[in-house]
């Protein structure tokens, strides 16, 4: 297919894969173009009188597309304007899971904290971005922090934050078009998840696992922007990291999701089992939807989630089992359709045991403009908090062939990243606040 970015430039770029191809336009008027960030525009949100200017590439995000997307259309578009990689802007290439952290420890962090503004280019998925706030949340802000601007081009799996902030409404350039054409950048609202003491990552593929950060109290904890999840949702993920799942691309979720409602043996899908408190959010109804809403602090008591079957027998068996600031996990897939770009409003998708059957039916209405929540099986509905506490036993965590081991039932999914909790664990997710910080460190061009 080919795209015309409309910015008035003539040059030819072009992915060699046969399937994607982009053209842009020229009228030699290199100062009013849309692409202020390379541009002598002062003015536009990813520039700064001292522009500190990055180029992310993450190599491993989704099917490895990043890397041919820079060298075979990025690149070139930046060669248009005579602006050269060391001279004009700073490559980076990722060459492990550590790499990004590492730019925001060694680079992004010192110079934010020095005040002076940055812009980022992130060829990647959730999971850059991903890694970009945990480091910049657990590492140490000063009082002159300038968050950074990040320009996201869409190059994951689900890319669920793009799609969700309108990054790639109508239009198949990536972000690209967003980049070239935006003029304001506005916080992303991000979230902290604090766990029970044995909490761990889950890494290599599962084969492993790592330490969480822990906050001022010693609790294990996390930060995310797009999904915390549990059961279903949160399974798939975890099982589709493996090679055999990740060779399928962005099928690979489907395939994963297949395997759990329709397990091998014929058995039902599994029921998880434990208990959800949440903390209702009262001010949902007034406070904005723009994507310019402020940061509120919401507070509450506890209380039990009702059961989505209306039994209370049932009111600790679950199905799925989600939070998320967002409206898309994927493109087509509109989980919370209440949501609006970055309105910074948490809500809560659950549903109880079903067959794989229905289940595929509720999942298949997400896909129709997020029509499963109007059904009466389905809690949907904003929250200031969320907490799970798990009551799965040891004897039911490692399946016939041992796919997952113990604690399979256990798995969160923050971002694309798996935490696996102990027997009798609990997580607890809520907005990230921050004095001064407005409820985010990095602030999303749009």
């Amino acid at each position: 297919m080919s795209q015309d970015l409309s910015d008035g430039r003539q040059s030819q770029g072009s992915i060699d894969d046969g399937t994607v191809s982009f053209t842009f336009q020229s009228d030699g008027q290199a100062d009013q173009t849309g692409l202020r960030w390379i541009a002598k525009d002062q003015t536009h949100p990813a520039r700064s009188q001292s522009p500190h200017r990055h180029i992310i590439v993450s190599t491993g995000s989704g099917t490895g597309f990043a890397s041919q997307f820079y060298d075979q259309i990025v690149k070139p578009l930046l060669g248009l304007f005579k602006l050269t990689q060391n001279q004009d802007y700073t490559l980076h290439t990722t060459t492990s899971v550590a790499s990004v952290t590492t730019l925001v420890e060694d680079i992004f962090l010192p110079t934010a904290n020095r005040g002076q503004a940055q812009s980022i280019v992130l060829l990647s998925g959730d999971g850059g971005v991903l890694d970009i706030v945990n480091a910049l949340v657990t590492g140490t802000r000063k009082s002159d922090y300038v968050r950074p601007t990040i320009t996201l081009l869409s190059l994951g799996t689900g890319n669920a934050t793009a799609h969700s902030a309108g990054l790639t409404a109508n239009t198949e350039t990536f972000g690209l078009r967003t980049w070239l054409r935006s003029t304001a950048a506005y916080p992303l609202p991000l979230f902290s998840a604090t766990f029970s003491p044995g909490a761990r990552y889950l890494v290599d593929q599962g084969r492993s696992t790592a330490p969480l950060a822990n906050d001022t109290e010693g609790r294990p904890i996390a930060y995310g922007a797009v999904v915390l999840s549990w059961a279903l949702h949160a399974g798939l993920v975890a099982d589709s990291d493996a090679p055999e799942f990740r060779k399928f691309g962005r099928e690979r979720f489907t395939k994963a999701a297949m395997d759990a409602m329709y397990p091998a043996d014929g058995s039902a899908p599994h029921v998880y089992k434990g208990k959800i408190r949440i903390i209702p959010h009262p001010q949902a109804s007034a406070q904005s939807t723009s994507s310019s809403s402020s940061h509120t602090s919401v507070q509450g008591a506890w209380q039990s989630l009702p059961s989505s079957a209306g039994d209370a027998e049932t009111a600790d068996q679950h199905a799925y089992v989600l939070a998320t600031f967002n409206s898309h996990l994927e493109a087509s897939f509109n989980i919370s359709p209440g949501a609006a770009p970055l309105d910074g409003i948490l809500r809560v998708i659950q549903f109880g045991p079903m067959s794989g059957d229905e289940v595929m039916g509720l999942m298949t209405k997400a896909f129709q403009g997020g029509q499963h929540v109007e059904d009466a099986r389905v809690n949907y509905l904003p929250v200031a908090g969320l907490r799970i506490e798990m009551a799965e036993d040891d004897a039911t965590d490692a399946d016939e062939d041992g796919k997952g081991g113990k604690g399979r039932w256990r798995r969160i999914c923050i971002d694309g990243k798996i935490v696996v909790v102990e027997k009798g664990g609990w997580v607890e997710v809520k907005r990230w606040e921050d004095e001064g910080a407005g409820g985010s460190v990095i602030d999303l061009v749009v």
